[in-house]
């Protein structure tokens, strides 16, 4: 199990080094030497960097698998005003499938380790120094007990077991947010819901989009608003439907090619064509955004 933070800014290489982008998301996704599963996150403000700082490291501990959390210049450096954080909210879990029971520690085998039939493809692990049953920890393709295997039966055993993680975790994650402001307060919104628009974003574009929205210009319009805070594995079913009942799907990103538009079509064939990309390194500002949503859904 293992958390890293990636901060995003524009590149190539130091490119604008005390500048804000959302350029790396699909490097987050797809960085690998060789396929992995992985979890992808991204943090929107102050709030967000706290809890879903907690909600990473439990994903790592459950699915013993790498974290990414995505966070830009723009959270690092926005001010905010902040109620005290819920410590109660945060709750450490070391994974459900850590064996600490002194009994159930002389149970185990050292093939138990990587164990390639478990369901879910997460096994039981147990910490150094427990009294149980040792296993080898090293790079190379290995069979159950950790020991170097690289016959090909036992190479599709281990990736198909690997990659049952990311699966498991797809059903474990929560589906994006919706809302929609109603004039006075913002209220989820039903996947049967009929809009005139449906804005889809990630990140630090969040706060400046949903301040938006509240604009009197945009009061006599049904605007709802899809945040993603778990971007890989990349759930789709509710945008789908909402994208249905939508009369127009706008992306928001900043970045050049809309990346998290790129994902979506990989992942469920939804074509976002309508996007509001900035990339030279400044954040959005809710008069350019306004100006710019009201010319994208005058097209």
């Amino acid at each position: 199990p293992s958390v890293f933070v990636l901060a995003q800014r524009p590149g190539p290489a130091t490119g604008l080094p005390t500048w804000t982008a959302q350029g790396d998301l699909l490097m987050a996704i797809g960085t690998a030497h060789g396929e992995f599963p992985r979890c992808v996150l991204s943090v929107s403000n102050s709030c967000d960097a706290f809890y879903l700082m907690n909600q990473a490291f439990n994903i790592a501990e459950e699915f013993q698998i790498s974290v990414i959390v995505l966070t830009d210049k723009q959270v690092a450096e926005a001010l905010y005003t902040q109620e005290p954080y819920d410590q109660n909210e945060t709750v450490i879990g070391r994974g459900s499938r850590l064996v600490t029971n002194p009994v159930e520690l002389k149970k185990l085998k050292g093939s138990d380790r990587y164990d390639p039939t478990t369901k879910d493809g997460v096994s039981k692990r147990w910490l150094p120094g427990a009294e149980a049953a040792t296993y080898c920890a090293q790079g190379d393709e290995h069979d159950g007990a950790g020991n170097v295997n690289e016959t090909a039966e036992n190479a599709v055993l281990q990736m198909e077991k690997r990659m049952r993680k990311q699966a498991a975790l797809k059903k474990f994650l929560p589906d994006p947010q919706a809302w929609t402001w109603n004039g006075k307060k913002w209220e989820p919104i039903k996947d049967t819901a009929k809009l005139d628009c449906l804005i889809v974003g990630w990140g630090s574009t969040s706060p400046l989009v949903l301040n938006t929205l509240r604009l009197p210009e945009f009061a006599k319009k049904k605007i709802g608003y899809l945040h993603y805070e778990y971007l890989w594995p990349l759930k789709t079913e509710k945008l789908e439907k909402l994208a249905k009942k939508a009369k127009k799907v706008i992306l928001i990103e900043q970045n050049h090619n809309g990346q998290l538009g790129m994902l979506i079509r990989q992942e469920c064939g939804l074509e976002i064509k309508n996007k509001i990309l900035k990339f030279d390194g400044r954040p959005f500002f809710i008069d350019e955004l306004s100006t710019l949503l009201q010319k994208s859904l005058k097209k």
